[in-house]
Formats: C-alpha cells, structure tokens, sequence
C-alpha cells in the first residue's frame, strides 16, 4: 500500500523545482597587489618618497608636511647626489592650506634629501635616502631555441657601468637564483654600457640579469624572460 504524499514533502518538492539546478560558484578574482606604500620620516616637518628604491631616469615625489604653522610658508628642497658630500638647491615651493609640500625629481644616483621651512627659527626635516636601482635591459636571440642550441643574452645598462659585471641567471628549482655567466659591462655610448654572452640552452626555464649594487647605486635587475625549448 502506497504511502499518501505528506504536505511537508510536497512543499519540498515545490522548493526544489523553483530553485532550478544550483549553479557553479564563481571562483573568487585574484587579488591585487598591494600599491608601495610610501616611505615617510616623521617628525616637526616630515619628509618621504614615493618610490625608494627607485629606477634609474624615473621621476620621485619627495613630500611631507609642517605640522606647525605651515599654513603657506616656504619651504626649499636641498639634495646630495652620491659622491658629494655638500648639499644643492632644488626647488622652493609653498606649502598647502594643511601644511603639506611636494616636489617631483629626478635622481641620477642614490641621493639625500631634506628640507628647509623658511620660518623664524628655520626648522629643517631629517635626512632622506633615495637609492636608485641601475637600469637593467634584458633580450635574447631566440626564446624557443632548440635543445643544446648557443642563444645570445644581451642588454643595455643605463647609466654607464664600463667594467662592472652583469649577472646571467637562471631560476632553479625552489625558486633559487643560479649564475651561469658573468659578462663584463663595456661602453656603448657616454649614457650606456653594454652586454653580450652566447649560453648554450638545453632546457626551458627562466632567466634574468642583475647588476650588483654599489655606492653609486642599488642593485639593478632586468625583466625576466622564459625560453622554451623545443
């Protein structure tokens, strides 16, 4: 004898239908990754960059803030570049409604930064370092080369490094760096250096190019590139 169909069951029966077959969750949007963060000295009058370490030929913001009576008063950018030991002017500017300064420049080498708040006592910001990465370019001949094939690793290294070395790496396994040639830095013109080194290839992988830091500058590393082999 057949059961009789309870209200309960019938009004489950009806759920299901009308909810229709369940659809595949979305698999979550990868993340973002976090913007730098700017690097700041507090203090009386503060002072940071937006980028440190920075690239070679890329513009920094170098910004702060008077946090007592820098209600529109002059405020000077002072600078020294790697190997000086004096300070140069680099601009004036006049500070905002909320004290806060800006100026954007353009350091050639790793440079110290502070500023001057033209007030009575002139009040001074603490010392800033920017280091400048060297500029490192990074090509190859051929990136599906044949197994056992010599392919060419060159690149351009802004500014000049004549006789330093540039680093050809490879990445192993772990995710670990490994050099496979160090080609000497020679001139190509009075803003660059160059590079050249023949490799023979016989497995796909990743490669890079880095340039050691150095008084002058931070260490400088290219792009990286993947060959596949054939």
């Amino acid at each position: 004898m057949k059961r009789p169909i309870t209200l309960f069951a019938l009004l489950a029966l009806a759920a299901g239908l009308l909810a229709g077959p369940v659809s595949a969750q979305k698999p979550p949007k990868p993340q973002k990754p976090p913007k730098p963060q700017p690097y700041v000295i507090p203090g009386p009058v503060s002072i940071g960059s937006n980028l440190n370490p920075t690239v070679f030929s890329t513009p920094v913001t170098i910004s702060g803030r008077v946090n007592k009576d820098g209600n529109g008063v002059r405020v000077t950018l002072f600078a020294r570049t790697v190997p000086s030991t004096t300070y140069r002017t680099v601009a004036s500017v006049t500070t905002s409604n909320n004290g806060s300064y800006q100026f954007v420049d353009r350091p050639p080498r790793n440079t110290t930064y502070r500023v001057t708040v033209n007030i009575s006592p002139p009040v001074s910001s603490a010392e800033l370092l920017v280091k400048v990465r060297t500029l490192v370019g990074f090509r190859v001949s051929d990136t599906t080369p044949k197994r056992g094939q010599r392919v060419r690793f060159f690149g351009i290294v802004r500014p000049t490094h004549n006789g330093r070395r540039a680093y050809v790496q490879k990445k192993a396994s772990g995710g670990r760096w490994v050099t496979l040639a160090r080609p000497t830095l020679r001139k190509l013109d009075s803003k660059s250096s160059r590079y050249s080194v023949r490799l023979r290839v016989r497995r796909s992988g990743e490669y890079r190019v880095r340039v050691l830091g150095h008084n002058d500058h931070a260490q400088g590393i290219s792009r990286t590139r993947t060959l596949r082999v054939g």
